[in-house]
């Protein structure tokens, strides 16, 4: 506008939005509750609340078209924590229907390592397939939701909002793990789960491979080979030296720095550890390059992913800065496809990008909706099954979503994607995993099946 040129008339079309209605019950019993919703339409992020009715009945209306999280916080000072949270979408003019019924068990038992009481350690259980940092809330009396400190005589008691299966840890303060498993937990008000384990320690030190001078804050993790839930990660000190609290297994040693390159070898540890390792990186090369959107502007904090155009294990990330700008460090392939985008602002890929681009620049572009069905050999719903992008238009990239697409009781989820000819994988806790091809057009819900096996990533 020029302030010149007088009053300018600006026209402003509000519409009316979606709605999200519903019930929020504890075992069947309508429950007094703050029920939010956060909406992420293609242009911006709104949120709002509403008080649920004496049955527990609520309605969200005037929520912007696009997808919305819908979060419960009962009354009376209870916590949120670990409460089962639902995501949908939402059209213009359109009703969608959420219901929750919170079957809240308590779970307790007794933590030991070598048979000793695993005092001092603290108990976490997450949702199949995720992994999160939950609060442990001093003071509190009784079990708190999804964590609990571990006593001096074993025990430990916390409580779960729903039945079904979940992964336990058992971790320190810092959040380093130490053991890990799969638990079913029964639709009972109370369950038991007793946790024993036994953990050595791996220790070495990294360096750089031609100066053979050590690396400090650079990352080690381990990931057992059986299961991939099951790892450990750390950061070297001032001197390059690490120590990894691990299991008796086969592991898959990782090892990354800024700068370098990547890399990993396999690792069999004993009852009794092993010897220390010494781990050199070798420099790799960088890659500078710019996210815009259509207009050419600059898009920050979206995350850009490169995946080896040879070697599809070879993957490196950087988020961008508010300029759009972006640095890929520790490169160590010949080419890579990018892979850029988020939920909100749209994607862009590019295939075969080597040394000798020249601050290469990805534009975002509209994004496409899938509704992927996550099924078993024998036809059954998988649950937790986490949703990537594996492919667009025949390059191999590794995308994901502004959030992690993660298959619900029906084995459903749905998630935004590119245009085209898309690859979609499904991983479930690296033992199970498929991947299927759909082409996504504009303003069309694409749906595709993925069957999963007992083999690895088919990538």
């Amino acid at each position: 506008m020029d302030p010149r040129a007088g009053p300018t008339v600006a026209q402003v079309i509000l519409k009316p939005g979606g709605r999200v209605q519903g019930t929020i019950r504890r075992r069947g019993q309508g429950i007094a509750a703050t029920v939010s919703a956060m909406s992420f339409s293609d242009l911006y992020r709104a949120s709002a609340s509403a008080l649920t009715d004496e049955d527990g009945s609520f309605l969200l209306e005037n929520l912007a078209p696009g997808q919305v999280w819908i979060h419960v916080q009962p009354l009376g000072g209870s916590d949120a924590q670990g409460l089962p949270e639902k995501r949908v979408w939402v059209n213009e003019g359109e009703t969608v229907v959420v219901e929750m019924d919170i079957r809240e068990i308590q779970v307790s038992g007794r933590v030991t390592r070598s048979g000793a009481a695993a005092a001092g350690l603290r108990v976490a259980f997450d949702n199949e397939g995720q992994q999160s940092s939950w609060q442990l809330k001093e003071g509190q009396s009784g079990p708190q939701r999804m964590v609990s400190s571990i006593a001096p005589d074993a025990s430990y008691a916390l409580r779960v909002a729903q039945p079904g299966p979940y992964t336990a840890r058992v971790e320190r303060a810092d959040g380093l793990v130490l053991h890990s498993r799969p638990v079913t937990v029964p639709d009972a008000e109370q369950h038991r789960i007793d946790l024993e384990f036994t953990s050595t320690s791996v220790a070495g030190v990294l360096v750089d491979e031609a100066a053979q001078q050590p690396i400090a804050n650079g990352q080690v993790s381990a990931v057992a080979k059986d299961d991939p839930d099951r790892r450990a990660e750390v950061r070297t000190g001032a001197d390059g030296r690490f120590e990894l609290p691990l299991e008796p297994g086969t592991y898959v040693l990782q090892a990354r720095a800024s700068g370098y390159a990547s890399t990993q070898s396999a690792l069999d540890v004993g009852l009794f550890g092993m010897a220390e390792q010494r781990l050199a990186l070798a420099r790799g090369w960088s890659l500078r390059g710019r996210v815009v959107n259509a207009r050419g502007e600059g898009v920050g904090t979206v995350q850009v992913f490169a995946r080896g155009e040879q070697n599809e294990d070879a993957t490196a990330h950087a988020d961008t800065a508010a300029d759009g700008s972006f640095e890929l460090t520790g490169l160590s392939e010949a080419r890579y496809n990018l892979f850029a985008g988020t939920d909100l602002a749209g994607f862009a890929t590019l295939a075969g990008v080597g040394p000798e681009a020249n601050e290469p620049v990805l534009a975002l572009r509209s994004q496409g909706r899938v509704r992927v069905t996550v099924q078993d050999p024998s036809g059954a719903p998988v649950r937790g099954a986490i949703i990537v992008i594996s492919g667009v238009e025949g390059a191999a990239v590794f995308g994901l979503s502004s959030f992690f697409s993660v298959t619900d009781a029906a084995g459903v989820a749905e998630t935004s994607v590119p245009l085209g000819r898309i690859e979609l994988t499904a991983h479930n806790g690296g033992e199970r995993a498929g991947a299927a091809t759909v082409e996504v057009r504009p303003g069309e819900l694409a749906r595709v099946a993925i069957s999963v096996s007992s083999e690895q990533s088919p990538r």
